[in-house]
């Protein structure tokens, strides 16, 4: 992934990224307030995102390429994380081998293109990574003394608090955190810290919110008038990290809707594992977050058309719900006792072999991906570096040109962003 960002990358502002031009005006004017980086972006409270993208632009004068980066390093500790709590799930290495190969294969899937090529979404990158660290943090209770109890709490708590003023979509680290005391059967004391917390975290997140309309001025409701579209959306943003070829819905809604079915017989099987419950937990809470971002996301861009639902930064989130259950298929193989080591290998065998057409459809989709968006850059890289840019060159980087261009000078004027 590293070298895709490097030969793909280009190092150019595009879209949401111009609303950084703001808080860089500010900054020159000694004007910057804690209300310019909590104002509110789409649905999204980008508090963290804006100040570690604030750093790293008067660090590198705003490389954006750099920026990408950025996103691969938090990218990295996720991973990271996730492979220690497989080394915690899984007793045979071989086992443990062949899960952390197939989850980070999946991980860092190029389907995810749009987020990778896109210093901006940075904020997915720290998102997905906080809700990771609260989930590892909370899962490590039952192995530390008392005194580091409360260390791992707070990192946990601060974690879902970056998670939150990350993205929307980070508030459900909250429901996802109970979920884990709960399962692990913590004191009640700490699900309620852990409640109380995430319900002002929330309401802080809401004071002062501003509802977003959809296309023709849709509502949150919208879905609840278009029932079957809703469940559309649902299938094919599960199934989204299968990629699509061209907008077809058809094979993401196949995936997501049998992905959806094998959780029946996974979750009855880890039921009847309970006593081991500790094993699968991350996982459960993996493939809950992902079912709950699914449905939230479903909430509020089904308004947009289903097709919206195949949206290539919605996978950084569908992956996890892969992942988990991918983990858990694993675990639960490695926890039967009584088949002998050629029938493990040739269940794993079948895993690969039905993982393996998906994960090339995703890699094919993602270098498409990749392509397309970095020749889109390249565009706009050439065309705003002329004197006086047509309207038409502004319109593929910002829908407006007569905003986007004196924040196009003002680049210009500081050297900065390649220009």
């Amino acid at each position: 992934m590293f070298v895709a960002i490097i030969h793909y990358g280009v190092n150019t502002p595009f879209w949401d990224q111009w609303e950084m031009v703001p808080l860089f005006e500010a900054v020159s004017h000694h004007t910057l307030s804690l209300a310019d980086l909590w104002r509110q972006h789409n649905e999204h409270r980008t508090f963290f995102p804006n100040i570690v993208l604030l750093i790293c632009a008067y660090i590198t004068h705003w490389n954006t390429h750099i920026e990408m980066l950025v996103g691969l390093c938090f990218a990295i500790v996720s991973a990271s994380l996730i492979v220690l709590m497989l080394k915690k799930s899984i007793v045979k290495l071989w086992l443990g081998l062949i899960a952390a190969v197939l989850i980070a294969v999946w991980f860092f899937s190029p389907v995810q293109w749009e987020d990778w090529l896109w210093g901006w979404q940075v904020e997915w990158f720290m998102c997905v990574a906080a809700v990771t660290t609260s989930i590892f943090s909370l899962t490590r209770f039952t192995e530390k003394s008392a005194h580091r109890r409360i260390a791992i709490f707070v990192l946990a708590i601060l974690s879902g608090i970056i998670g939150s003023y990350s993205l929307a979509g980070g508030l459900i680290v909250w429901p996802v955190g109970l979920f884990i005391l709960v399962a692990m059967k913590q004191a009640k004391k700490l699900w309620g810290s852990w409640t109380v917390i995430g319900i002002l975290a929330a309401a802080l997140y809401y004071y002062h919110y501003i509802p977003q309309p959809g296309p023709n001025g849709a509502t949150t409701t919208f879905f609840l008038h278009h029932p079957l579209s809703f469940i559309e959306f649902f299938f094919a943003l599960i199934g989204g990290s299968v990629g699509s070829v061209s907008g077809d819905l058809q094979a993401p809604v196949l995936i997501g809707a049998i992905l959806l079915t094998s959780l029946v017989p996974i979750l009855y099987l880890v039921w009847n594992r309970r006593s081991d419950i500790h094993r699968y937990i991350p996982w459960l809470a993996f493939i809950l977050f992902g079912l709950l971002a699914a449905a939230s996301t479903d909430v509020g861009r089904l308004s947009y058309g289903v097709g919206f639902a195949l949206s290539s930064r919605y996978t950084a989130f569908s992956t996890l719900f892969i992942i988990g259950v991918t983990a858990i298929i694993i675990i639960l193989l490695d926890g039967l006792k009584t088949p002998s080591k050629e029938f493990n290998q040739v269940v794993v065998t079948c895993l690969l072999l039905v993982s393996l057409p998906l994960v090339i459809s995703s890699y094919s989709v993602g270098i498409q991906g990749f392509r397309s968006q970095s020749q889109l850059l390249k565009e706009i890289d050439v065309c705003t570096h002329v004197a006086n840019p047509a309207n038409a060159c502004l319109s593929l980087t910002y829908p407006s040109s007569t905003v986007v261009r004196p924040r196009l000078e003002f680049l210009k004027a500081k050297h900065w962003a390649g220009y």
